[in-house]
């Protein structure tokens, strides 16, 4: 709903709406041991507080937390993400809580490994990786608003085809 209201409201292009990366993280454990209204509860006490330090005009308080924190915080993210995807990109069924339990859990079911998955989800890979550096322009010939528009639309894209090579081949 917060995304709807800020397309109306809001002024800022740049800012982060809903639902992100490193707070899927941090809320996952909560919501895994209590259910999904811990989803709901915490959005709502989130955009409380949003709103309480946005009234109180106390945005300089990000002021005082350092670039090195920050970095550290998302590439620490980062990594969580993405050894939390290592299992299901290779088929295996089950989840990974960090690296470490990712990569033992691999290692010892590597006969498990559902090769389809694994090049699917990696054919998918490349496939945004190449067409996020697809040249294109708004503006301009045919060729390049057509390269322009795949570029903006190559997550769904990517989605919608991967499903139908799913629901077809695997």
């Amino acid at each position: 709903m917060a995304s709807f209201v800020y397309i109306v409201f809001g002024s800022c292009k740049s800012i982060t709406i809903g639902p992100t990366a490193i707070m899927a993280t941090m809320v996952q454990p909560l919501v895994s041991k209590y259910g999904p209204d811990m989803a709901v509860l915490l959005s709502f006490l989130k955009g409380c507080m949003i709103a309480i330090l946005g009234l109180l005009h106390l945005g300089f308080l990000l002021d005082f937390i350092s670039l090195p924190v920050i970095t550290g915080f998302t590439a620490a993210a980062s990594i969580n993400i993405a050894a939390s995807q290592i299992k299901p990109l290779l088929g295996i069924p089950g989840r990974s809580e960090d690296l470490v339990d990712a990569l033992i859990s691999v290692f010892s079911n590597l006969n498990d490994i559902r090769y389809q998955d694994t090049s699917l989800g990696v054919a998918t890979i490349i496939i945004l990786v190449l067409l996020k550096n697809l040249p294109g322009r708004r503006i301009g010939s045919w060729p390049q608003k057509i390269a322009w528009a795949v570029t903006l639309a190559r997550n769904a894209l990517v989605v919608i085809i991967g499903t139908v090579i799913a629901y077809i081949f695997i």
